[in-house]
């Protein structure tokens, strides 16, 4: 074992009477070299942060009086303003997943201007309408309360000229199908915007200025696909089974056929699409044996349906959902696949003078394929959607991009692009014209 050894007492006493001193010189605050560079490291510091901060008055530490509440505040934040929308602009819609997208409002000259974030629907943003009508409406919305579980719920939601949603009207049912084209889905004078209820098997009307259901009508025997307003309180509509186009007027009352005229045989294998000019108020529909039918309703339904016009290419098949008619009417871009399957890839557009059927162009689909195409609002124009397109920038990096092509539509010669961003998805879902609301007289 080792010894124990004791200190002398006076030896732990000096000790502790230096350590004393020590410590009562810094809570005195003797001057010193450390103390003096620490006081400035504390003060550099909070210079500093409030340089950072933006901040040009005195600096005050923790603690030190409170200077008062300022004479003057500065200025608020002014409120976002959503961008106006215009008759040239168009709406682009981004896939986000199930159930979920995001509107952008595209200018083809600067880009896109503004988003908002919707279910996947049909979403209308007005051009024009008054100071009571919302700018935006997205009709059909779809959610659930626990992501991709629990009830779900479908409404139409509404959004001011700031961007923010203002109202929405909760819908009987949940089975909504997308529009076409959702642009001739409203009412001229932006009223009332109808929807597909699938449930129903049927058209729902929604009242957008006074925000309420304006009535529902049940069409038994008819797979409708897609609405053709016309006017402030009508639409017309096809029904397959029975070879009708019907027409459907809106009031107080609610939703009735006013008229039906029988369009084509009953039992005639119908394509999906109809396509609607609203310059023109004219109808096409193609049949499965590549027979185009044109309805002239500038005079509401006519007595009398003209002639189905065969426009069947030999080994060809036309893909209805790429096919376009221009607004005036007079032209129909029919898309073409090889083969005898409707679904295959368009390789060809042809393009038909409609008052004779004569091909007034023709040219092949863009490389990279095909989103979505639609007529610039005066047919001098044709705007094609692409995603995953290949692009090389100046250092000779690729990568994939989204944008909307400019052609001309009887060559196809490409005109102009622009590039699209996308917020967090995949790709775009679809594009189309802003909808020009009429001003009331």
């Amino acid at each position: 074992m080792h010894p124990v050894t004791h200190r002398p007492r006076w030896l732990v006493a000096f000790a502790l009477v230096a350590a004393l001193t020590l410590l009562a010189s810094a809570c005195t605050g003797d001057d010193g070299a450390a103390e003096d560079s620490g006081e400035a490291a504390v003060e550099d510091d909070q210079e500093r942060a409030a340089s950072d901060a933006g901040y040009d008055g005195e600096v005050r530490a923790l603690g030190a009086e409170d200077p008062g509440i300022p004479e003057e505040f500065p200025e608020m934040v002014p409120t976002t303003s959503w961008p106006v929308a215009e008759p040239d602009h168009l709406v682009a819609v981004e896939y986000l997943g199930p159930g979920q997208g995001a509107a952008h409002l595209v200018d083809l000259d600067e880009g896109q201007l503004g988003y908002v974030s919707v279910g996947l629907t049909d979403v209308y943003m007005l051009s024009g309408g008054g100071e009571d009508a919302p700018t935006i409406v997205a009709a059909g919305e779809q959610f659930r309360p626990r992501g991709a579980r629990g009830q779900a719920v479908a409404v139409t939601t509404f959004w001011d000229g700031n961007g923010e949603v203002s109202g929405e009207v909760i819908l009987p049912r949940v089975q909504y199908r997308r529009q076409f084209n959702p642009s001739e889905a409203m009412s001229s004078d932006g009223r009332y915007v109808y929807l597909i209820d699938t449930i129903l098997n049927g058209i729902v009307a929604v009242d957008v200025i006074e925000q309420e259901m304006a009535g529902e009508l049940a069409i038994p025997g008819c797979s409708v696909r897609n609405i053709a307003a016309v006017g402030p309180d009508t639409f017309y509509l096809p029904c397959w089974s029975s070879g009708e186009v019907i027409e459907v007027t809106v009031s107080g009352d609610g939703l009735e056929i006013a008229d039906r005229v029988q369009a084509f045989e009953e039992g005639t294998q119908m394509l999906d699409y109809t396509f609607f000019a609203a310059e023109s108020r004219t109808i096409l529909l193609f049949t499965r044996f590549s027979e185009a039918i044109t309805l002239d309703l500038a005079g509401g339904l006519p007595e009398e349906v003209a002639d189905p016009v065969d426009v069947m290419v030999k080994g060809e098949t036309i893909v209805d959902y790429d096919s376009r008619l221009s607004p005036d009417g007079t032209r129909a871009l029919v898309a073409y696949a090889e083969g005898e399957d409707y679904t295959e890839y368009v390789e060809t557009y042809r393009v038909y003078d409609t008052g004779t059927w004569e091909l007034a162009g023709e040219f092949a689909a863009p490389e990279d394929g095909i989103e979505d195409l639609l007529y610039s609002r005066d047919g001098s124009e044709l705007y094609v959607l692409q995603n995953e397109v290949t692009v090389t920038d100046e250092e000779g990096d690729e990568d994939e991009v989204s944008r909307i092509l400019t052609l001309d539509p009887e060559s196809g010669e490409v005109l102009a692009d622009v590039e699209l961003e996308l917020t967090s998805g995949d790709d775009f879902d679809a594009i189309y014209l802003t909808t020009v609301v009429e001003d009331e007289e």
